[in-house]
């Protein structure tokens, strides 16, 4: 946790530093907010974060003891492109954010690798296709809802890495 308000102390002041000396500063660089218990409360899809799957179809995601990764995503709002790990394969698609939350993936295609147990990732690659809409909520959290409103997967932001 430390580490994660170092990095973000670091951006911070590198940023603060750049938009307030230069005359090409972008007004568009957006920094995730951090509560005072570390948790990132982010105002966009993308940003230095990634979205770690915490629930998926009411079904609680753990970390898994034989140390495999938990799915996330990260988006780039850049390109329109989603990308991340699904549970056992990386995939990478496009993506269509509105200004109203709407949200939907298309041409996601993902590695063929073959796992143990699939049955997280075959729900993760369900459930970007079903996915109509998003909503942020509270503690840094990410909700992508389906058709009739339900809530499909929920997502919590993790400073990236990588």
């Amino acid at each position: 946790m430390i580490n994660k308000f170092l990095v973000l102390m670091f951006m911070t002041v590198v940023f603060s530093g750049i938009s307030g000396c230069c005359p090409w500063k972008d007004s568009s660089v957006v920094l995730p907010k951090i509560d005072d218990e570390g948790t990132v409360m982010p105002s966009k899809l993308a940003g230095p974060f990634r979205w770690e799957l915490y629930f998926i179809k009411s079904e609680q995601v753990d970390k898994q003891p034989d140390g495999q990764r938990v799915p996330y995503i990260r988006f780039d709002e850049e390109k329109n492109r989603a990308f991340g790990f699904s549970g056992c394969n990386r995939f990478t698609g496009g993506f269509t954010a509105g200004k109203d939350s709407s949200l939907t993936f298309s041409h996601i295609a993902s590695t063929k690798m073959a796992c143990k147990d699939m049955h997280i990732e075959q729900k993760f690659l369900q459930v970007l296709s079903n996915t109509r809409s998003y909503k942020f909520i509270i503690q840094g959290r990410l909700q992508l809802i389906g058709h009739d409103s339900d809530v499909l997967a929920e997502f919590a932001a993790i400073i990236s890495e990588q």
